[in-house]
């Protein structure tokens, strides 16, 4: 049976996984998706990205989502979409703390989140936050 999951239930989904897809919409009109690793911190979800198509279209469009999912099979899953803004992190300081909480979880790092601390404040990679305006979710089971 499909049915929506209620705000807490789609938190606590957001909470338990680290692994969605970034949704954001390119200069040209065009919808953009991609895999990110997240941080879902404070009442917002903290990703860190390289320069790149998808970063050019969160500074024109600040409208983005992120989907997060848990499957266990074709008819047992949970799916949540978080709408929200994108917000720069500029602060150094901010920027280098949130990278630690995602070195401190990911047990594979990625290479931006293998690089040492020391690099983190160097141009290049970027943090950003999605403050979550409205979230969706749904389950079947």
């Amino acid at each position: 049976m499909i049915k929506n999951l209620t705000e807490n239930e789609a938190r606590e989904l957001l909470h338990d996984q680290k692994f969605g897809h970034l949704g954001c919409v390119l200069e040209s009109g065009e919808p953009y998706v991609v895999p990110v690793n997240y941080l879902f911190k404070d009442d917002g979800i903290y990703v860190h990205v390289l320069p790149g198509q998808k970063l050019d279209a969160m500074r024109v469009n600040h409208k983005i989502c992120l989907q997060v999912d848990k499957i266990e099979d074709s008819s047992r899953w949970q799916s949540v979409i978080a709408f929200g803004d994108f917000q720069e992190i500029k602060r150094i300081n901010e920027k280098i703390d949130i990278l630690k909480e995602f070195s401190a979880y990911s047990e594979q790092s990625t290479p931006v989140e293998a690089m040492m601390e020391e690099k983190w404040n160097q141009g290049g990679l970027v943090v950003f936050r999605l403050n979550i305006k409205r979230i969706t979710g749904m389950s079947e089971s």
